[in-house]
């Protein structure tokens, strides 16, 4: 398995890892519908690790997850800032602009592969 390929592997894992915990952390505490939300983004996280036996996923879905990841990361800084705690909120809001960098990141290289595939046609 080539270098990129291992490290995108290893990024969606530690994506997949928060989310499912957190997911677990907010069923513990009885908030069902945010750990519903964070179980869903983890396992469609964890459902990425396969992309490449899909056919049908293709960058769309990199955009889509990464904006799923984006919400999820939000809901959890804004519930542990409302909850009162010291320093998980702040790790959250960095995960949140870090998944906001790689939206923007992602949606550029959409569309300067989409631009190059109309200059072809």
């Amino acid at each position: 398995m080539e270098r990129k390929k291992r490290l995108e592997r290893v990024g969606v894992i530690a994506t997949v890892i928060p989310f499912l915990s957190g997911a677990s952390s907010f069923l513990q505490n009885g908030k069902i519908l945010f750990g519903i939300i964070f179980l869903m983004v983890g396992l469609i996280n964890l459902a990425a690790l396969f992309k490449e036996k899909f056919s049908f996923l293709d960058d769309r879905t990199d955009l889509l997850i990464s904006f799923l990841n984006i919400v999820a990361a939000a809901i959890a800084a804004r519930d542990y800032f409302d909850s009162g705690a010291v320093y998980l909120p702040y790790v959250w809001v960095g995960i949140t602009i870090f998944f906001v960098g790689l939206f923007i990141f992602q949606m550029w290289k959409y569309r300067k592969n989409a631009e190059k595939n109309v200059s072809k046609s």
